[in-house]
Order: C-alpha cells, then sequence, then structure tokens
C-alpha cells in the first residue's frame, strides 16, 4: 500500500515543482509588457505559440522524469 502512494505523490510533486518554477501567473505582467504594442490578435498569436513550446517541453522533460523515477533506463531497453 505504502508504494502504491509514493507512486501518486511523485508525479505530484514534479508537476507542483514544475508549475512553480514556470509562475504562470507572475509571467502575465512580462509578457504584456513585452508585447504591448501588438495587436490582440498578433498577442493570442504569440501566446499560443509560446504555450506549444513550453507544453512540449514540459512533456519531453517531465516524461524523462517519470520514467526515470520508475527505474526505467532506456539505454538498457533499445540495448544501447
Amino acid at each position: 500500500m505504502s508504494e502504491l502512494v509514493i507512486d501518486y505523490i511523485y508525479p505530484i510533486t514534479v508537476f507542483t515543482a514544475i508549475f512553480a518554477i514556470v509562475d504562470p501567473m507572475g509571467n502575465i505582467p512580462i509578457f504584456y509588457t513585452l508585447t504591448h504594442r501588438f495587436t490582440r490578435e498578433e498577442r493570442l498569436r504569440i501566446a499560443k505559440r509560446a504555450i506549444i513550446a513550453a507544453m512540449i517541453t514540459l512533456v519531453v522533460f517531465g516524461t524523462w522524469t517519470v520514467v526515470n523515477a520508475y527505474g526505467c533506463k532506456l539505454n538498457e531497453k533499445i540495448g544501447l
């Protein structure tokens, strides 16, 4: 039972840490300051690109972290 609790706690801890590091609420004033001269449509386009780039980065590194946390070594699985 305690192993099951640990399995759920680690991903939650990782997500919380990444959320705190990224600080989306704190980045709103920075984004607005950098894009205040753009039109609304341009700001939306820039925001969408930034969200996609951040999501890809978090998925790649987050997946790698979770895979390593469970003890799976990708080098052993693919024969490197």
